[in-house]
């Protein structure tokens, strides 16, 4: 297992497994910083490879953000707005964006779902 990635102090996100064949990690832990090798919190499975090729298994980075993006709205929507959050907000849907164009641009090209630039 790869060294934490990120720590707020009471989680650790850790890698988890060897790279895939974009050389991104595919499977990710997250564990309370005080007892991190009795609970897992949180485990993340990516798609690790293309859809035609494994069928779907895992997650994207575009499910993340989506989820990101509706946690921040209710925020937003809720008794405690703030202009960070706003600002984040802001930030993710541009993300999500820039995703959702890549997709597109692979699939105009006709190599979406496979593993070519």
């Amino acid at each position: 297992m790869e060294p934490e990635i990120y720590d707020d102090g009471s989680r650790m996100v850790l890698r988890d497994g060897n790279p895939t064949e974009g050389d991104a990690c595919a499977r990710y832990l997250v564990r309370p910083r005080d007892n991190p090798e009795d609970e897992i919190l949180a485990t993340i499975k990516f798609q690790p490879a293309p859809i035609p090729k494994v069928g779907v298994i895992g997650v994207t980075n575009e499910v993340l953000l989506a989820i990101v993006v509706d946690r921040l709205t209710s925020f937003q929507a809720g008794p405690f707005p703030s202009p960070h959050n706003e600002s984040a907000l802001m930030l993710v849907r541009s993300a999500l964006q820039e995703l959702e164009l890549r997709t597109r641009d692979r699939q105009t090209r006709g190599v979406e779902g496979e593993t070519k630039p």
